[in-house]
């Protein structure tokens, strides 16, 4: 697998101008510092983003890369003019290629704090949106690294230094604590492990979809009425309602929402939000029904009476072993299986 993680910002919260919700939704899918000083604002093409709007606070996603190539893509909009930081990437708790707004409209890639260099005649404009990408080959002395704004290649480098830790890779990206109060929308993450997705993926658009209706399978309790609408909210309402069960093998599967006339697509990822309620261990599994063929991805731990999410992403459809095609993923079921 090259595509490691995707998200369109959607499903934090459906109020404009306020911090996500429920209070910990962002936490629950990153590493984050200052939950209640980010907003959901109004998104790039549709739908929302995330507005880091103070400069002390950030979020970062967990470790999941290990590989010496890493892209990245996002969605991006400077609100001032600030020189700092928006975007960086980690080995471990070592700050390594980042990227830095320089006044008068510029991006500097930097390896920690020393400028590897700085795009020349860029002219970004504080408060638009703009397609940015960044692919670095992690070496002490053969690294390379490339800078795409709206697809176009506006710096890059071969030969250079772009390891900054003890590891050839970098296995986080964190977005935000930025004097320039970033937005970000549209954000994915590859490397070059796999044989698809290992690219950069061009100007992309992640759209959510919701449950709508009863699948094939609807073994899970109800916490009232139908077992697709106890888990259809676009803010998720935690113990409003929901479904559950404790029997092994048991599951639910719901329809979704159409995904609309799609060009191409790189993967669907699918956010599930659970917890445990007592003290017998359970594991969870994402099931994705195409087809009519129900296929099961590895039991994921839950470990904690905390909500928490688990995150299923595949590239192809499990059907066809090829890209995902609208029409497929509008006729398939989702949903959770008990291990």
């Amino acid at each position: 697998m090259s595509l490691l993680w995707i998200d369109g910002f959607e499903g934090y919260g459906t109020n404009i101008g306020s911090t996500p919700a429920p209070a910990d939704i962002m936490a629950r899918r990153y590493n984050v510092f200052g939950e209640s000083n980010l907003n959901v604002e109004t998104g790039r093409i549709s739908g929302r983003c995330i507005d880091t709007y103070d400069n002390f606070y950030y979020f970062s996603t967990p470790a999941i890369n290990a590989d010496a190539t890493i892209i990245i893509g996002c969605a991006i909009k400077l609100t001032n003019s600030s020189e700092d930081e928006f975007l960086r990437l980690y080995d471990g708790g070592t700050l390594g290629i980042n990227l830095c707004y320089i006044a008068g409209g510029e991006i500097a890639v930097k390896r920690g704090a020393t400028t590897l260099g700085t795009t020349v005649g860029l002219g970004l404009t504080i408060g638009d949106w703009y397609w940015i990408e960044l692919k670095v080959l992690v070496d002490n002395a053969a690294g390379t690294y490339e800078l795409r704004v709206g697809e176009v290649n506006v710096l890059s480098a071969a030969g250079v230094d772009t390891q900054a830790g003890a590891n050839a890779y970098y296995d986080i990206v964190r977005l935000g604590y930025s004097n320039n109060d970033p937005w970000y929308d549209d954000f994915y993450v590859c490397n070059g492990a796999g044989a698809i997705n290992n690219d950069f993926l061009g100007n992309c658009h992640v759209t959510a979809i919701f449950p709508d209706g009863v699948g094939n399978t609807t073994d899970f309790t109800p916490s009232a009425g139908a077992n697709f609408a106890c888990v259809r909210e676009e803010e998720v309402n935690d113990d409003t309602d929901y479904v559950e069960d404790s029997i092994a093998a048991h599951k639910d599967t719901y329809t979704y929402g159409d995904v609309g006339a799609l060009i191409s697509i790189k993967g669907l990822q699918i956010n599930t939000d659970c917890r445990e309620t007592d003290a017998t261990p359970f594991s969870l599994i994402t099931v994705v029904r195409s087809n009519g063929v129900d296929d099961d991805d590895a039991p994921q731990a839950i470990a904690t009476t905390d909500y928490v999410t688990k995150r299923r992403l595949d590239e192809t459809d499990p059907d066809t072993a090829v890209a995902w095609l609208a029409a497929a993923i509008n006729a398939a079921e989702f949903g959770v299986k008990v291990s």
